[in-house]
């Protein structure tokens, strides 16, 4: 690997960077702010006469894209404006000079902002490929790192018809037999395992760091401006409403049913409802309906089937018996999505066939050897059929007034359609083709239908889908796997195997090893690989059962706190009811004391009365000696004297002068009868002392 890549790019994706913020705002000509992307060519020829066409080659070979010369000569006001260069000689068009703005020597605060965030993203990148340590050689310095990324994030799904290279050779197919495959050249210059590491690297970052997240997005966006750049000569003015149908093939409408997994369906959710906000139609035909039933079947038959369903599956994103629902009925599935169906087949409506002819579709069929199964091949070219019939024979340079096309993100399929329709003068070079590329119709709505440069969700949602494309377990790798483990002739090693390629972690950190490159996978590392695809699912066992462990404390702790919280409260319950009982008893004890004493002033006062009434008697036996003659006097006398003996004698008393218990007791039982205080008064130990009552002072606990 070369120390430098491309530092035109990454110098130029730096001042692109950060414009963008302003980008989106409807102030700014998204077109102003791609010319960082020609100033490598101007600085090396300051003070020379322009060659349009040196200018247009440097670009082409340095950025690949598709520009002419009319493309730059409609910049040349802008490059005029921001200094790049200047009229020869005033007033007369079509000679410049090269110049350079003072604005260049000033790097501006923006710039000094982007390069820092790009740096952190590059050290970010180079500590997460360490952490994985993949089996392939990777690159060592920070420069490298940030060049990789951005190149990758940038060029990402990007495509044109100039530098599309399609190449067929005879050889083995997926299957092992005997085809002819079709190679299709890049426009970058990574390699695969690189492309792999980027993909790993910026849905992790994605997902776990939101701020990072929304750098990487800016940077592809950027992408998504050189779009403007391979499509400029079509319209790029804002659009509010449009008629435009748009039929998904097979695999999109695959993706927004969710059977290829979260991120593809949230990326064409996005898409599909943007259109229909602007008022375009989204449809599939009726030969995408059977193309998806045909799949997803083959892959609910296939043990080892591969794919983004077959992975969504195996990490339990997708349910067998949902993929068997939508296989059983794709048209009803689409209808929930506000996607209808169109049948028609190609024997319909002859009076169209003359805008695509029976020879144009057999030979487009020839065309799509690409395909290894036949029925994609059909499909591919019944759709493209039926979209250039429909159109009657209509184009448009603008994608929104084309009436209708065929969206994919199979970019050979775009690029052979486009190709076939124009070497048959079917249409003009800059007029939209009939199956057009996600990426191309999404850069023109992030610019042109409200989207806007300065939301980022559409560049992440693609960033996103594409990782998943690009991580998606690849076939060779899976197989070199397994036919060494077949090789070793362990029953049980197999059996392993196959449990850890139907786990997702597993699977990634296959890819993650091996960056998707089979040829790293031998018999030497094949236990290391193993172990390293066990690892996830250990860990992740070792992480389930700590987490049940947490869990488990988690509950006890809780569990005993409550118990704790509920021994406090019934000791405070406890403490409440024994403090009103003693209240409550001390107000007893207030309300008995006051009957006892009641009830002894009442048997005192009815004593005192008994003894009144005895002196009351002593003092008439006494006054009889005194006040009757003395025989009168003996003769009552004597008798009195005979009862008062008799009553001395058997301890009796004519008049009782004391109270003794039980008459207490009673006039005590009685009193409180009266004053409701009979049940309290039972609670309490109350004893008679000769004259008064006596409540005990253990009753109270004290």
């Amino acid at each position: 690997m070369s120390s430098s890549r491309n530092p035109s790019l990454t110098r130029s994706a730096v001042r692109i960077y950060g414009a963008l913020s302003a980008l989106g705002d409807g102030s700014i000509d998204p077109l102003q702010q791609l010319i960082p992307f020609f100033e490598p060519y101007f600085v090396k020829r300051a003070g020379a006469i322009l060659n349009i066409e040196d200018l247009v080659a440097f670009v082409r070979s340095t950025y690949h894209w598709s520009i002419t010369t009319d493309v730059a000569e409609v910049f040349m006001p802008r490059l005029e404006e921001a200094g790049w260069i200047q009229q020869q000689t005033p007033g007369v068009e079509g000679v410049y000079v090269v110049t350079l703005p003072e604005m260049y020597f000033a790097q501006s605060e923006r710039e000094n902002t982007a390069e820092k965030e790009l740096r952190e993203l590059a050290e970010n990148f180079k500590k997460y490929s360490d952490a994985i340590a993949p089996l392939l050689s990777i690159p060592k310095s920070i420069e490298e790192y940030e060049e990789i990324l951005i190149e990758w994030l940038i060029y990402i799904e990007a495509f044109r018809e100039e530098n599309l290279k399609i190449e067929t050779k005879a050889g083995k197919s997926a299957s092992g037999k005997i085809a002819v495959l079709t190679s299709v050249s890049e426009n970058t210059t990574l390699a695969d395992h690189e492309k792999t590491l980027c993909a790993s690297f910026v849905e992790q970052t994605i997902k776990t760091d939101e701020k990072a997240a929304e750098k990487l997005a800016r940077l592809a966006s950027i992408g998504l401006l050189t779009e403007v750049v391979q499509d400029f000569v079509r319209p790029t003015a804002p659009v509010k409403q449009s008629d435009l149908v748009v039929y998904l093939d097979a695999p999109l409408a695959m993706e927004l049913l969710g059977v290829s997994g979260k991120s593809q369906q949230e990326d064409m959710h996005l898409i599909v409802r943007e259109l229909q906000r602007v008022g375009a139609s989204v449809r599939v035909f009726s030969e995408s309906l059977s193309e998806i039933s045909r799949v997803l079947n083959a892959v609910l038959k296939n043990r080892r089937a591969y794919g983004l369903t077959a992975q969504s599956i195996a990490r339990g994103e997708l349910l067998p018996q949902f993929v068997s629902q939508v296989a059983s009925d794709p048209e009803g599935a689409l209808k929930e999505h506000g996607v209808g169906a169109t049948h028609r087949t190609l024997k319909q409506f002859p009076n169209e066939h003359e805008h695509f002819s029976n020879e144009v579709y057999e030979d487009l069929l020839g065309g799509l050897s690409f395909h290894e199964i036949w029925a994609a091949r059909v499909h591919d070219a019944s759709i493209t059929a039926h979209v250039m019939r429909m159109r009657g024979g209509k184009s448009s340079r603008d994608i929104f007034a084309s009436k209708y096309i065929a969206l994919t993100r199979n970019r050979v399929l775009a690029q052979v359609t486009e190709r076939r329709c124009r070497d048959y003068g079917l249409i003009s070079r800059n007029d939209v083709p009939p199956v057009v590329h996600r990426r191309a119709l999404s850069a023109a709505m992030w610019l042109r239908t409200g989207l806007g440069g300065a939301n980022l969700e559409v560049p992440k949602r693609m960033l996103l889908s594409s990782c998943e494309h690009v991580l998606s377990a690849r076939k060779g790798v899976v197989d070199a796997v397994r036919d060494l483990t077949d090789a070793l002739g362990d029953e049980e090693k197999k059996k392993q195997l196959e449990f850890l390629l139907s786990q997702e972690r597993s699977t990634r950190m296959l890819m993650d090893k091996t960056l998707g490159a089979s040829s790293v996978v031998t018999q030497e590392n094949l236990g290391e690989i193993i172990q390293q695809m066990r690892f996830p699912i250990e860990e992740g066992a070792r992480k389930e059962e700590r987490r049940l462990w947490i869990e488990k404390e988690k509950e006890q702790k809780k569990r005993l706190k409550k118990e704790r919280e509920a021994a406090a409260l019934a000791r405070e319950i406890a403490r409440n009811v024994e403090g009103n009982l003693k209240d409550q008893r001390q107000e007893d004890r207030k309300a008995i004391l006051a009957l006892c004493r009641d009830a002894s002033i009442a048997l005192r006062t009815k004593r005192n009365r008994r003894k009144l009434l005895a002196a009351f008697l002593a003092l008439i036996f006494a006054s009889v000696s005194f006040f009757l003659p003395s025989q009168l006097a003996i003769g009552i006398g004597y008798p009195i004297a005979v009862i008062v003996g008799y009553f001395s004698i058997a301890g009796l008393r004519i008049v009782k002068t004391t109270t003794d218990e039980t008459e207490a007791r009673i006039a005590l039982q009685k009193l409180a009868d009266q004053r409701q205080l009979r049940e309290k008064l039972g609670r309490f130990t109350v004893t008679w002392r000769v004259d008064s009552f006596d409540v005990a002072v253990d009753d109270l606990g004290e």
